[in-house]
C-alpha cells in the first residue's frame, strides 16, 4: 500500500513480502499471492528470499532473481519447489498464480509427490533465533527469548 500526500510518498508494508509493484503505489490480490511465495520460502529454507537492508530488500524484490530454494535450504528441499516459487514470486503480477488459494494448492499437490521429505516448519517451540537468518539481520539467541510456561496458556488460567 502507499500513502501519498503533497510532499512524500511512503510504501506500508514488511518490505521482506512486499510484491515490486507495491512499491509504486499498486495494489491488487497478486500482492497477496507474492506475500504468500515469500512465506512459503521462509518456511522452507528459515530465510525470507531478499533480505538484508530496506533499500537492498526493496532493490531484490523489483530486480533479482529468485534464489536457489535447494542451496538456501542446504539441499532439505527438492529441486522441484523452485519452479512454483519462480511462479509465485514473478516480477509481473499476471505471470504469478491466480490467487493465494491456487498456490496453495499447487504447493499441497507437490509437496504430496515431494520424494525426500520436507524440513519441518518451525513450532511455536522452535526459538526464531535458532540459527536461522532472520529478515533484518541479526539472528536473536535462544537464551534472549522470553519463555512462557505452558500452564499458564490453559482455559482456566486465563
Amino acid at each position: 500500500m502507499c500513502i501519498r500526500d503533497r510532499t512524500q510518498t511512503a510504501a506500508i508494508g514488511t518490505v521482506s513480502y512486499m510484491a515490486p509493484e507495491q512499491f509504486s503505489g499498486q495494489v491488487s490480490p497478486a500482492i497477496d499471492t507474492y506475500a504468500l511465495g515469500c512465506v512459503l520460502f521462509q518456511l522452507l529454507t528459515g530465510r525470507v528470499p531478499y533480505g538484508g537492508p530496506a533499500t537492498q530488500a526493496m532493490f531484490s524484490h523489483l530486480n533479482a532473481p529468485v534464489p536457489s530454494v535447494q542451496e538456501r535450504s542446504e539441499g532439505r528441499v527438492p529441486a522441484s519447489f523452485q519452479p512454483l516459487l519462480e511462479r509465485a514470486l514473478a516480477k509481473r503480477p499476471e505471470a504469478r498464480y491466480a490467487s493465494a488459494g491456487a498456490l496453495a494448492h499447487a504447493f499441497e499437490a507437490l509437496a504430496a509427490t515431494a520424494t525426500a521429505p520436507l524440513p519441518p516448519p518451525l513450532s511455536a517451540t522452535t526459538p526464531l533465533g535458532g540459527g536461522l537468518s532472520q529478515p533484518y539481520g541479526t539472528p536473536t539467541p535462544p537464551a534472549s527469548l522470553p519463555t512462557v510456561p505452558t500452564a499458564s496458556l490453559s482455559p482456566t488460567a486465563l
